[in-house]
């Protein structure tokens, strides 16, 4: 579990790498996971990829993600 200290830079969080993740959502509705990982890395740095699974596990812990294996693309979900 990565816990946050008075050290912890909040642009290395995983509520901040959710967020850029939404972002990339807002505009591809459906996007392969490779994909998803490269945009993140180009536009947050190589820090974010121990950042980017615990991210991708909370948007799909609150129900905002769907992985679809057959195809390895993640689709958000909108709200009802």
């Amino acid at each position: 579990m990565l816990k946050p200290n008075k050290y912890t830079s909040v642009d290395l969080s995983v509520l901040f790498v959710s967020y850029e993740l939404l972002k990339i959502f807002k505009s591809r509705k459906v996007i392969a996971y490779s994909d998803l990982l490269n945009q993140v890395l180009s536009v947050r740095g190589e820090n974010t990829r121990k950042l980017f699974l615990p991210a991708l596990s909370f948007l799909y812990l609150l129900g905002r993600i769907e992985y679809h294996k057959k195809e390895d693309v993640i689709e958000f979900k909108h709200e009802n």
